[in-house]
């Protein structure tokens, strides 16, 4: 699949390389559809779900799917409206139409998670957050330095949720530091980003369990002090979109937390058996870290630091950032520092999802 400078497939091939498909879009997304672009240019139907700039479609409403909400290419905007208040901004009005896409300029941005704009590079040194060595997005934080307001040396993450050391007798991780990360900034707040994949069909997962525990785990950073961003993601895609989420919110980002599936060698993000929800070895050299002051992730996921050549050090050493995973699988509990249930998880109250005997790793080792 050859894909544009917004993402969007516009050349698939098979396996020897001969062009089976192609498609075009407008300028907002709909495919583009003339009697010159007949079926022996290889313009016709596919069934292929990634469509507009990567977007997944959704044949029964032929809306796309962006994550957090739908995007209507019809009619130019998202069917909802932005659930990330932080990204309304007095210094660039077009923000505060909460249905837009990405301030109407499609070919400058993209908004994979359905939350914030986040420029292609297509308008070089125009783009908003410009600089030679950089790209800070549609907020510009170098730009803002001096113009009021306390400059802060570093940001300092926020701690871990506890463990259950007195049952099981493992160390809690060390809390996370940005000294070594994290820019100067004009903000006095920064922003832990929440991801969390589908919860799957096992009696432990039965619901929004996943969900449920990042909400959890949201107040207790709410009540630190920290914006918190909610990410529901279900293809590798989504995760990538995260990150580039990192480098473009109003207050700096300096944690990523997820909760998924996983395993020593993966991470699954969604319930549908297809590689394109699984965050593979092969996958992580091609994920990409653009934040300047991302700090760690912590993945609340079975089993991924269990090796020391896991899935959790490759993410380690391909983002260039610190790394959390449990070393054995994860159960949910209602409370933070020991396992109050095996079996049927209650389905409302608070969810934490912590290691079931094991302990937490830090990567790079």
């Amino acid at each position: 699949m050859t894909t544009d400078h917004l993402g969007s497939p516009r050349v698939i091939t098979d396996q020897l390389g001969a062009v089976t498909n192609r498609k075009d879009f407008s300028a907002f997304g709909e495919e583009t559809i003339t009697a010159q672009r007949t079926s022996g240019l290889k313009y016709q139907p596919d069934n292929i779900r990634q469509d507009y700039t990567g977007y997944q479609k959704d044949d029964e409403s032929g809306l796309e799917f962006a994550q957090a909400r739908y995007y209507n290419a019809g009619h130019g905007r998202f069917t909802s409206v932005d659930p990330l208040t932080a990204s309304a901004s007095i210094r660039n009005p077009q923000t505060f139409n909460r249905y837009s896409y990405v301030l109407n300029s499609p070919y400058k941005f993209v908004d994979p998670l359905g939350l914030l704009s986040s420029s292609t590079g297509a308008c070089g040194q125009w783009c908003p957050g410009y600089s030679s060595s950089s790209w800070s997005g549609i907020i510009p934080f170098d730009s803002l330095e001096g113009r009021g307001g306390q400059v802060l040396q570093s940001a300092k993450p926020p701690p871990p949720p506890p463990d259950h050391e007195a049952q099981h007798n493992a160390e809690p991780p060390p809390a996370p530091t940005a000294e070594e990360n994290a820019e100067p900034s004009v903000f006095n707040k920064f922003t832990v980003i929440l991801a969390y994949g589908e919860s799957g069909s096992g009696d432990n997962n039965l619901g929004e369990n996943l969900k449920r525990a990042a909400l959890t785990r949201g107040v207790e950073l709410e009540a630190q002090g920290f914006a918190v961003i909610y990410a529901p993601i279900s293809t590798k895609e989504g995760f990538q979109g995260v990150l580039d989420t990192a480098a473009q919110t109003y207050y700096p980002t300096v944690g990523i937390e997820l909760w998924a599936h996983g395993a020593n060698d993966r991470i699954y993000i969604g319930t549908v058996t297809s590689n394109s929800n699984k965050i593979l070895m092969e996958d992580v050299k091609n994920l990409k870290n653009s934040s300047k002051t991302l700090s760690y992730i912590r993945m609340h996921s079975c089993y991924t630091g269990k090796r020391d050549d896991g899935i959790a050090a490759a993410l380690a050493n391909q983002l260039k950032i610190t790394v959390y995973a449990p070393t054995e699988g994860t159960i949910f509990s209602s409370k933070p520092d020991r396992i109050t249930h095996r079996g049927i998880f209650p389905n409302k109250g608070p969810a934490y999802l912590i290691p079931d005997g094991g302990s937490w790793r830090k990567f790079p080792l």
